[in-house]
This record gives C-alpha cells, structure tokens and sequence, in this order.
C-alpha cells in the first residue's frame, strides 16, 4: 500500500531535499501523513465497530475508535464492578508495511493474561484474528467478530479449532 502525501507536506518536500536539514523532519513525518477515508485504507472495515460501548452481558464492554488519521484503531476494554467501570484492556490495531498486515497490540490488567499480539484480516463482516496471548493462560488462539447486525457482533475465541469462550455484544449509544 503507497502511502499518500497530501496539504502542506507536499510543499515542503521540494524544500527538504534541497536543504540537508529539513530532510530529517520530512522523514518523520511523512510516514505518518495519509488521506483520511481513502478506499485503499485496509482498516476501513474497522469503521462498522466505531462509535458507541459495546457490551457483552451487563458487566463488560468495549470501546473502538479511530487513532490519528484513521491509520490505527484504538480499543478499550471495561468490566463493570458495583456499577463502576474498570479498564482491564486497551490497545491497537494498525496496517503493518513492512508486513503488509493489520497488526494489532493490546495489554490488559486483572486478567490471567497481559499482552496480546494480533494478525488480522476481514472476511465479510467478520473480523478474523490469530492471536498470541501471554500470561498464566497464554496461548495461541483463533479470535472472530461476526456482525450479525448493525449494532451486535458474536465473539468467539477458539483454541485448536474449539471454540472455549464466546458471547453476543450489543451496541449502546452510537
């Protein structure tokens, strides 16, 4: 995927190859510069997820929205305690390059795992994950969200082809 140079970055690439020093700066930060809502963004599907707390059950829900530029998807993660809701997740998911994956990272607290490593794609309207956990119960698994709706998705976690954890999560205020 070619990454796209837009507004005010254009115009100072004809400076920094002329002047040495600029170059650095543009380094940096072109890398980073993308036109929002293009077609060829690989995490658009991530868009169906956005917006609202989605909630499995009474006592936990997750949160998707987008990072800078729609290049990553920043997630987080609750469980509700007396009425009081507690982060135990969050991390992110983003198009790898050099990879030319979506690659995803999450850390988490209160559970018996703490670091999530992702590779996911999307089939349809499910997203699709292998995933390496570490932790007390790490392990390697096979993660989906199937949207069967505009606001609910089925979450199945799958460990050598079983299904061992799942769950319907419903959208709340979008």
């Amino acid at each position: 995927m070619k990454r796209q140079t837009s507004g005010p970055l254009r115009r100072l690439l004809p400076l920094a190859v002329g002047t040495g020093s600029a170059l650095f700066v543009v380094a940096i930060t072109v890398p980073s510069a993308r036109a929002q809502q293009t077609d060829d963004n690989p995490l658009a599907p991530f868009a169906q997820f956005v917006g609202g707390e989605w909630w499995l059950g009474e006592d936990s829900y997750q949160v998707f929205e987008w990072g800078v530029g729609e290049q990553l998807v920043k997630t987080k993660s609750f469980f509700v305690t007396d009425g009081q809701p507690m982060l135990v997740s969050e991390g992110v998911w983003f198009w790898h390059p050099g990879e030319e994956a979506i690659r995803g990272y999450h850390v988490a607290t209160e559970m018996p795992v703490y670091f999530f490593d992702y590779r996911t794609w999307f089939e349809d309207d499910k997203l699709v994950s292998d995933l390496v956990s570490f932790g007390e119960m790490g392990a390697t698994y096979r993660e989906t969200f199937e949207l069967t709706g505009l606001d609910t998705f089925v979450w199945s976690l799958y460990r050598d082809g079983e299904r061992v954890m799942g769950g319907t999560y419903s959208r709340r205020g979008r």
